[in-house]
């Protein structure tokens, strides 16, 4: 994959204070992550769970597929 240079703006949404971000993305993982200073709330200012967001999207003991449990009832369960 290649990295794409530009910076798109988004924002954290793992707590409440909804830091501004910029990312630079490298297909579907972050290659670059950095406070948006032109953000009203939090002015460029990013904690460090905002910083790794990639690691919480692609991380390695991340769930990809749904678990269902035996014990469940059947009329839980998808066909």
């Amino acid at each position: 994959m290649t990295v794409d240079t530009a910076w798109h703006k988004s924002a954290c949404i793992l707590c409440e204070n909804n830091c501004g971000i910029q990312i630079q993305t490298d297909g579907r993982r972050f290659a670059k992550i950095r406070g948006d200073k032109g953000h009203v709330a939090t002015g460029g200012y990013t904690c460090n769970t905002a910083l790794r967001l990639d690691h919480y999207q692609n991380g390695g003991t991340r769930l990809t597929t749904t678990i269902l449990s035996s014990a469940m009832p059947s009329t839980f369960r998808l066909p």
